[in-house]
């Protein structure tokens, strides 16, 4: 999975909308489009640009007792 900075062009400059976690481009612009909302007429403006790998650990149980 990866993080992905999704930006809204058309105007300059273009608008960041925030991050989504994706497996890649093509599914990280889907579920932004969904997430915030896109209005039909804007979704080709849509772009997802890869930040970094995020790696999902497992939360251990040690750690969770002590959050208590």
């Amino acid at each position: 999975m990866y993080r992905w900075r999704i930006s809204l062009f058309g105007k300059i400059p273009a608008r960041s909308l925030g991050v989504i976690v994706a497996p890649d481009q093509a599914s990280a612009t889907t579920k932004a489009i969904d997430y915030f909302r896109i209005e039909s007429t804007q979704r080709f403006r849509v772009v997802a640009m890869q930040l970094d790998k995020v790696e999902q650990k497992a939360r251990s149980k040690k750690r969770a007792d002590n959050d208590n």
